[in-house]
C-alpha cells in the first residue's frame, strides 16, 4: 500500500481513499478485478474506473501518467500501476 487517507469532497462528502501499486501492467489490473464480478467500467483521459454497487470505487492509473492523487510515497521503478480504492462515508 502506497497511501491511506480520509479527505473531504467539494461538496462536504467523506471520502476513504487507499493506494496500491503494482508491477502489472493497467491492463491487467482491470483484467483481474472485473473477472470477479461485474462492475460499471468508464475509462477516461486513461484512467479506468469501476464503480461496485455498494459505493466503492476502483481507478486504475498508469504510473508513467502521474494523474493519481499523491501522498509523498515514492514508486518503485519497476511499478507500472497505480489503483486507488475508494468510498464515499
Amino acid at each position: 500500500m502506497l497511501c491511506a487517507q480520509h479527505v473531504r469532497g467539494v461538496n462536504g462528502e467523506e471520502i476513504d481513499w487507499h493506494s496500491f501499486a503494482t508491477t502489472d501492467d493497467p491492463t491487467q489490473v482491470v483484467e483481474f478485478y472485473t473477472k470477479e464480478e461485474p462492475r460499471s467500467v468508464e475509462i477516461e483521459g486513461g484512467v479506468t474506473t469501476l464503480r461496485r454497487g455498494d459505493g466503492r470505487i476502483l481507478s486504475v492509473h498508469s504510473a508513467f501518467a502521474g494523474d493519481y492523487p499523491k501522498c509523498g510515497e515514492e514508486l518503485h521503478a519497476a511499478e507500472k500501476t497505480v489503483f486507488i480504492v475508494s468510498q464515499m462515508k
